[in-house]
């Protein structure tokens, strides 16, 4: 029933419904067990609410020289329930990522191209536990000489297929206001 507030150095601050703070949780402390260090560790990239009420987190984890990639799984309260750290390679471009029912990952990934029917598309990637690419699928229609397409969402359905929904536009300098923009709708099998 309260609301969660996440700073990009990988704090969680709680609120009940009335607005009062009930509760901070640093992700970085938890997951680097290095209470009161000076410097963030991990700086927050996305958010995605799970089904249970849970979160996933994607973030860079500072404290590593390589700047790994992770996610990390989080109760409503802040608490950490899982990290893993992946290659950084595997992970770039990723803006949304949803743990799919056999263990694996779907992420949201982003990547342009520069040439006639291009600018900003999206790339949809099937992981397994081991974080190895089963399959991936890029989306994105484009009316114009170049468009931007943003992922929306990513829902795994009951017969194990993939529900993903994206915006395409003109990617342009123009006002706003006279942009078309349109809603995409697309069902990917699990192949």
């Amino acid at each position: 029933g309260g609301y969660s507030i996440f700073s990009r150095d990988g704090r969680v601050f709680n609120f009940d419904t009335s607005g009062t703070m009930e509760r901070i949780a640093d992700i970085s402390d938890q997951i680097n067990q290095t209470p009161g260090g000076g410097r963030p560790h991990i700086t927050l990239r996305s958010i995605t609410r799970t089904s249970d009420r849970d979160m996933i987190l994607i973030g860079e984890n500072s404290a590593n020289i390589w700047h790994p990639v992770m996610i990390v799984r989080l109760s409503p309260n802040g608490t950490v329930l899982m990290a893993k750290t992946y290659a950084r390679e595997n992970m770039d471009g990723t803006t949304s990522l949803l743990q799919t029912r056999d263990g694996g990952l779907l992420l949201g990934k982003f990547f342009n191209i520069d040439q006639s029917g291009g600018g900003k598309q999206i790339l949809i990637e099937k992981t397994d536990t081991n974080n190895s690419i089963v399959w991936n699928s890029t989306l994105g229609i484009c009316r114009f000489t170049f468009c931007n397409n943003d992922l929306l969402g990513m829902h795994e359905s009951a017969d194990n297929g993939y529900d993903i929904i994206y915006q395409s536009h003109e990617q342009t300098n123009r006002s706003k206001g006279n942009m078309p923009v349109d809603i995409v709708y697309a069902r990917l099998d699990n192949n």
